[in-house]
């Protein structure tokens, strides 16, 4: 029996598959350092071992997560054949080891899977199957999009969706080659696929790659408006204040709401993430007046009036 508060010496005794050599203090904690009957040496806390937390340097575990573990040879998953365990587990994200296993394709290549992946259907192959659909794909959207370029600008047509996007004459050499679609999201965003990567028509039309800070703003909110005289060059916070009210904004005006607390409006602003109040009103117009007005002093032309009016004019 371990008696609590009292001081017991475990050098040279043995608790399960440890064997302690030496004790020490480490921020008013004590801890054994111990041989496992493996031969590995490790560090414990005392009263983990003492009490039967610990009772290996991690071999036990090891051990009883292989008796559990279902062996796989010779299973069929997809096209994949289990031929034998891997020599090397995977570490997970959690620091846990997780069986591997070494597997033949149908179409000849050898590729190493973790067990839950193939029991769960999430690899079937090596990695053919997935090239084989994309190459299908690209066969059956390899139609190019429909274009009229009859007038001041050009007009495009999505491939999956069948809407209208417009772009500059002159930027037309720039995105023929490429399958334009909507974007899935419903943002409304016009893309294309380049090498496994999802490319958005503004981005390409203003230069803007993967590396750049910056981002490019629709000045009257219609991302498929594509033309430069509505693409303008801003930074993440530029953008932010020039949006369309939120589906969720239950007075119809961005930065205003009903205060139930004080049964009043209230109007906020919110530039370089800090929140500004700028005040409690009885009647909803001031407060909308109020939001215009702090819009035009700390968002300037990027305000969302500002920019409807920058539209119009170009």
């Amino acid at each position: 029996m371990i008696i609590i508060g009292k001081y017991i010496n475990c050098i040279g005794k043995k608790f399960n598959r440890l064997t302690v050599v030496s004790e020490f203090k480490k921020n008013n904690i004590y801890y054994l350092k111990c041989i496992c009957d493996c031969g590995n040496t490790t560090e414990a806390q005392k009263r983990h071992v003492l009490h039967g937390n610990i009772k290996s340097c991690g071999c036990l575990n090891a051990e009883n997560r292989n008796k559990k573990l279902i062996d796989l040879t010779g299973r069929r998953f997809g096209r994949l054949v289990v031929q034998k365990r891997s020599d090397e587990d995977y570490i997970n994200c959690n620091g846990r080891r997780v069986a591997k296993w070494d597997c033949l394709c149908d179409c000849g290549n050898s590729v190493s899977v973790v067990g839950s992946s193939l029991k769960n259907g999430l690899t079937t192959s090596c990695g053919c199957y997935q090239k084989e659909k994309a190459r299908e794909n690209g066969k059956k959207y390899k139609v190019k999009n429909k274009y009229d370029l009859s007038g001041k600008y050009g007009i495009g047509w999505t491939r999956n969706t069948n809407k209208e996007f417009y772009f500059d004459l002159e930027d037309y050499a720039k995105i023929e080659n490429y399958c334009w679609s909507e974007n899935n999201s419903g943002d409304g965003y016009v893309y294309t696929v380049f090498e496994n990567a999802h490319i958005f028509l503004h981005n390409m039309i203003m230069n803007k790659s993967k590396k750049d800070r910056y981002e490019i703003d629709h000045i009257n909110h219609n991302p498929k408006d594509n033309r430069k005289n509505n693409l303008r060059v801003v930074t993440r916070s530029q953008n932010q204040m020039n949006v369309n009210v939120k589906s969720n904004n239950t007075s119809g005006v961005t930065g205003v709401s009903w205060d139930t607390t004080n049964n009043c409006w209230i109007a906020r602003i919110q530039k370089d993430k800090i929140r500004h109040i700028i005040g409690y009103f009885t009647d909803f117009n001031d407060a909308v007046n109020a939001r215009k007005q702090a819009e035009e002093k700390y968002f300037g032309e990027y305000s969302y009036d500002n920019s409807m009016k920058h539209s119009k004019e170009g």
